[in-house]
């Protein structure tokens, strides 16, 4: 469903494969044309987390491959900043906070390179998104959405979940996407012990 382009809400348990779902496509799409990733995670310990698995991964590859993972939190300094954003990552790493206080109010001059080839954003543990902050996120969103269009592209949301009741319909309440749009996997078929 990822590979096809569809908006995806991926709501299997823990341990199920939802990362890979979308990490293959999201390196696939990163070597084949340098297709851009945005990676969303509610805590700055997750976003690491992810990002030392996507580099290790990345690096795996090898040199050539054009795949380049980046964290951009509050945690780093000015400088280290400016260099991820003079490294221009395919995939890049953050949190709804950072993208709505550090890229989206500078997209016309600092991330045009990110937004005018993002093909993917990945919302992840997207149940946390809910009451005050997720009504925040989901204006963040749309603000996302109409920077995306004003560059000329329409990323495709991959929502994830290992516990949420109602998937389909908070990722297109949060997104601002239809719900028709969004298809739902929700069948695990990990291998089991």
């Amino acid at each position: 469903a990822v590979r096809d382009g569809k908006d995806v809400v991926l709501a299997t348990p823990t341990a199920s494969g939802k990362s890979l779902a979308y990490t293959v496509p999201a390196f696939e799409r990163a070597m084949d044309h340098g297709g851009r990733t945005l990676y969303l995670g509610p805590q700055n310990a997750l976003v690491a987390d992810q990002a030392e698995s996507l580099t290790s991964l990345a690096h795996d590859l090898g040199f050539g491959s054009r795949v380049s993972v980046d964290t951009y939190t509050g945690r780093l300094s000015q400088t280290e900043k400016r260099d991820v954003r003079d490294r221009r990552p395919t995939v890049l790493l953050s949190n709804p906070d950072m993208l709505h206080y550090g890229l989206l109010p500078h997209g016309h001059r600092l991330w045009e390179w990110l937004f005018s080839s993002l093909e993917l954003v990945v919302v992840d543990e997207v149940h946390d998104y809910r009451g005050v902050f997720g009504s925040h996120v989901a204006l963040v969103f749309r603000r996302l959405a109409r920077l995306c269009e004003r560059f000329g592209s329409d990323p495709q949301f991959v929502c994830c979940s290992a516990t949420i009741g109602n998937p389909v319909e908070h990722a297109a309440r949060l997104t601002g996407r239809a719900a028709s749009n969004f298809e739902l996997v929700d069948d695990d078929a990990s291998g089991r012990g």
